[in-house]
């Protein structure tokens, strides 16, 4: 009898066609991946594939962006067609600044009724070039299209070949436009980097009560809080909470992991703080080491902490809570809350 595999009734694999040997090998990310989340630390968005395809090609002439429901592009030779998972209108304002950084020379789109304010501001951000879509010369050969929901896995990034990309594929989109807007810059693309009316990601902080624990610096995941530490003359540590805004992405894990509850968030940063590396100051602490048991303790209340001080003023007594003696007759309550010496 036969094993469980063992093949020998088993049919003959057939030969692969030559023809089919020689095809661009193609692979949809859709389809290594169907159930997988993206991130913003990972594949940050559709858009990510879209670069990677781009970093693993020679760069193109022209890209041509449309919607879903508009005409499909048409593009020339050395020219890109990317049909957007969305409307232009809801496509990232950063888009033909990414695409621009990847090497294309021009970024144009199919005319959308609906996306008239988002290619404004896209022809701020790049002056010169964005613009409707225009038509080619006459080629015999001609370009290719790619749907942003199934982006192809390009054959160099199946087989770890080396992809050339002035931005990181696997930051995500905020990170990715400021990377790409200073690379135009630099290579002279761009006269400028505008100022930009744009949300960021990052939450503005406020901080009260603040007691330098640093517990808060430890719970962010992307490194947006500091906390430094300045040594003082007269034997005082001051305490420097600090935000950048380029790192903060609205996590809220500091407010929820704040032991006093000290931090609040306010508005949302603008993407030009963020352009600007600023960062903002959020609180400062004086604290001294206590002179008796070594711990930490705000400064200006002596050499002592509170515990230590009690102990040195009520050395052979003690006193009852405060909020106990509340639930005591209020002539109890004072003679069991007066100091040792007075007693």
């Amino acid at each position: 009898m036969l094993g469980r595999w063992e093949t020998s009734s088993s049919p003959k694999l057939k030969k692969t066609p030559k023809h089919s040997r020689i095809r661009p090998l193609h692979y949809s990310l859709k389809a290594i991946w169907p159930n997988s989340r993206v991130s913003l630390n990972t594949m940050a968005d559709s858009l990510s594939g879209v670069l990677r395809w781009l970093g693993a090609h020679d760069p193109y002439r022209r890209i041509i962006v449309a919607c879903p429901h508009s005409p499909a592009p048409e593009p020339g030779h050395r020219e890109l067609g990317i049909i957007l998972d969305s409307c232009l209108a809801h496509a990232t304002f950063g888009l033909p600044a990414q695409l621009l950084a990847c090497g294309a020379t021009r970024v144009e789109y199919v005319p959308c009724t609906e996306a008239d304010q988002r290619v404004r501001l896209w022809q701020e951000l790049t002056p010169g070039l964005v613009g409707e879509v225009q038509p080619g010369k006459r080629s015999m050969r001609h370009g290719e299209t790619i749907n942003m929901e199934a982006v192809p896995l390009p054959r160099r990034a199946l087989f770890g070949t080396a992809t050339h990309s002035a931005i990181n594929p696997d930051d995500d989109d905020q990170t990715r436009t400021i990377s790409a807007l200073r690379s135009l810059y630099e290579r002279g693309l761009i006269p400028r980097i505008p100022d930009i009316p744009q949300g960021a990601n990052g939450i503005r902080l406020s901080v009260k009560g603040c007691t330098a624990c640093g517990v808060c610096v430890s719970s962010c995941p992307n490194d947006a809080l500091t906390l430094t530490r300045t040594q003082m003359p007269d034997g005082t540590t001051v305490h420097q909470l600090s935000q950048a805004a380029d790192l903060c992405r609205a996590c809220g894990a500091c407010v929820r992991f704040c032991p006093v509850q000290a931090i609040t968030t306010g508005g949302q940063m603008d993407l030009q703080d963020v352009l600007e590396e600023r960062v903002y100051p959020l609180a400062s602490v004086s604290t001294r080491v206590c002179a008796h048991c070594g711990s930490v303790f705000p400064a200006g209340r002596g050499e002592l902490c509170p515990v230590c001080s009690f102990r040195d003023e009520n050395p052979f007594g003690s006193r009852i809570p405060p909020e106990l003696a509340k639930q005591l007759p209020p002539d109890i309550a004072e003679k069991l809350m007066r100091p040792a010496s007075d007693q």
